[in-house]
């Protein structure tokens, strides 16, 4: 199981490194959230750390750390990208971008399982981010 959480992890995370980092941050923010739409799929997959998550007390310690170390880092990428679309005037943490992060990212989690939960993408790719309302 430790095998598959890295690679997937791997495999997401470089797929978000590899948004240019030149572009604005409102883009920066609107590429992530397609990264979750290419998650979702037909809205039948979830996200394999936020699957994992929900189990966190009966894994093994080790998958238990490479699960919370792929929260970790999309919250503190999308805190980094926050905080300079509050600079760049293209996004709106409140002044907080790392609590703003934790709960964005909470909320694109929320949105997979939702998406599973009634067999439907469709509702994610009209969704917009509520940072990005300035």
């Amino acid at each position: 199981m430790l095998e598959a959480v890295n690679a997937y992890s791997a495999d997401v995370m470089s797929t978000i490194y590899a948004i240019d980092n030149s572009a604005p941050a409102d883009k920066k923010l609107d590429r992530y959230t397609r990264l979750f739409g290419r998650i979702i799929g037909d809205g039948k997959r979830v996200c394999l750390c936020g699957m994992l998550a929900a189990e966190i007390e009966s894994l093994p310690e080790k998958v238990r750390q490479a699960v919370q170390s792929f929260f970790r880092a999309n919250e503190n990428w999308l805190a980094k990208v926050l905080a300079e679309g509050e600079t760049q005037d293209t996004l709106d943490a409140g002044g907080k971008p790392e609590a703003a992060a934790r709960a964005l990212y909470s909320a694109f989690q929320g949105g997979v399982l939702a998406c599973r939960l009634f067999r439907r993408a469709r509702g994610w790719r009209k969704s917009r981010t509520p940072c990005a309302d300035r």
